[in-house]
């Protein structure tokens, strides 16, 4: 090829290692809100079945932030929302919203199939951007149950971050 890609990846110490694996409630929340940015992207933009896996993935990770938020660290490595919002429910009657529960029966299956391309995906039957309100207010909701300091703290590190990238200090 004329055209070269060049990525310095340099592989994780044993310590970051360590990281990688650590169920930090800043984790799960920076990565429940970039699946959230991505999804409404993805959606709006047509690719449905990525922007549903992106959407599933959103949820998953803002349900493992409020269990840690709760202190509730001992949880299984899932991706089964339903299994999730089972546990979450014990901490807030919330979780106990039919429809909430009916949703993520519906979004369990683009765990994996939203990350291939099938049939099966598009025969779904989403309308867009309407699947989006779902999302919305349960994003809406989650922000408010998990600690807010939380988050705060996550935004500031996460402008921090960019700031030391950009030398602006």
């Amino acid at each position: 090829m004329k055209n070269k890609m060049s990525l310095q990846y340099i592989p994780p110490k044993l310590d970051e290692k360590k990281l990688l694996n650590t169920r930090s409630l800043s984790s799960f929340i920076v990565g429940a809100e970039e699946d959230y940015i991505v999804t409404r992207y993805l959606i709006l933009s047509g690719v449905t079945g990525l922007g549903l896996y992106h959407y599933q993935q959103c949820i998953e990770k803002y349900l493992k932030a409020y269990l840690i938020d709760k202190k509730h660290h001992n949880f299984r490595n899932t991706h089964d929302l339903i299994e999730l919002i089972k546990i979450c429910s014990n901490h807030d009657n919330f979780f106990q919203d039919k429809d909430l529960i009916e949703g993520c029966k519906q979004l369990n299956p683009f765990e994996e199939a939203g990350r291939y391309p099938s049939e099966k995906v598009r025969s779904f039957g989403f309308t867009n951007p309407d699947i989006l309100y779902f999302l919305d207010e349960f994003i809406y909701e989650m922000r408010k149950k998990v600690n807010r300091k939380g988050i705060l703290d996550v935004i500031k590190e996460l402008v921090k971050n960019e700031e030391e990238k950009l030398n602006l200090k």
